[in-house]
């Protein structure tokens, strides 16, 4: 359920992404992910597909 990786400026309640945008490259691990997103400014997240735009259903990465 949480395939979708995610860039996120933060976290609401524990599961929604806020300002949340694809990796900039393809990470090939969870470690991969969380370089690219450190690099960005941001915090790793895997999330559910999203709803009306918003990421919803988010775990830390």
């Amino acid at each position: 359920i949480y395939n979708n990786a995610q860039c996120c400026i933060s976290e609401e309640l524990g599961i929604v992404g806020v300002d949340c945008e694809a990796p900039s490259t393809t990470p090939s691990d969870a470690t991969g992910l969380r370089s690219i997103c450190a690099a960005a400014g941001k915090v790793p997240r895997c999330c559910a597909v999203p709803i009306a735009g918003q990421d919803v259903l988010c775990t830390n990465a």
